[in-house]
C-alpha cells in the first residue's frame, strides 16, 4: 500500500540491489516472505521488498543474496544504492547471535567495499534497527506502537565524512 523507495529509484533509472543473508528465499514473492533452508537466515522481515507489488512486477531479480556484492564489487558492478541485510546468526540479536560474527560479517564487507574501485564515490550507513541489543540496554519512551524508528548508533563510513564529527 505504499510507494517503495525502489520504485521512486526505478523512476530515476537509478539502479538498486537488496543483499540478503546466503539461504534467504531472496525472490519470495508472496507476503510475508518466510526464510527457507537452516536456522541463520534472513528473517522474512527483514526481507520487505519482494512483499512490494512494483518490485514482483519489474525487480525480484534484484534480490540477491549477499555473495554477489562480492562478485559485483570484483566486477566494478555494484549499484548506485545497496542494502545488504544480514542472516541472522550475523545480525548480533541477542539470542540468536553474538556480537563478533556479526562484526566480523561487517568488517568484512566494509574491507571489500573501502578496497573496491566503488569506494571513491561510496557512502555506507552502517544502522543497528532497534532497542534492546548490546548497544542500546534501556528500554526507550514510548510514544505511540512504532516507537522512534531506528535507533542510534548510526555510521557513516565513507571518504565524503566529516571526520571526528559526532552527533
Amino acid at each position: 500500500k505504499w510507494t517503495p523507495i525502489t520504485y521512486l529509484l526505478d523512476q530515476q533509472d537509478v539502479s538498486w540491489k537488496n543483499y540478503m543473508g546466503e539461504e534467504t528465499d531472496v525472490t519470495c514473492p508472496k507476503w510475508p516472505c518466510q526464510a527457507v533452508g537452516v536456522p541463520g537466515t534472513t528473517p522474512w522481515i527483514w526481507n520487505p521488498l519482494p512483499g512490494f507489488v512494483t518490485v514482483q512486477n519489474k525487480n525480484l531479480n534484484n534480490n540477491q543474496p549477499v555473495s554477489e556484492l562480492y562478485e559485483d564489487l570484483d566486477a566494478g558492478t555494484l549499484p548506485q544504492v545497496s542494502w545488504v541485510l544480514p542472516d541472522l546468526r550475523d545480525s548480533e540479536h541477542p539470542a540468536h547471535g553474538s556480537m563478533q560474527p556479526g562484526q566480523t560479517h561487517v568488517t568484512k564487507l566494509i574491507n571489500a567495499i573501502g578496497n573496491s574501485s566503488s569506494w571513491d564515490s561510496t557512502a555506507i550507513f552502517l544502522v543497528w534497527d532497534d532497542w534492546g541489543g548490546f548497544y542500546d540496554h534501556i528500554e526507550p519512551p514510548k510514544i505511540d506502537q512504532n516507537g522512534y524508528g531506528l535507533r542510534v548508533p548510526a555510521l557513516v563510513i565513507s571518504p565524503y565524512a566529516k571526520q571526528g564529527y559526532i552527533d
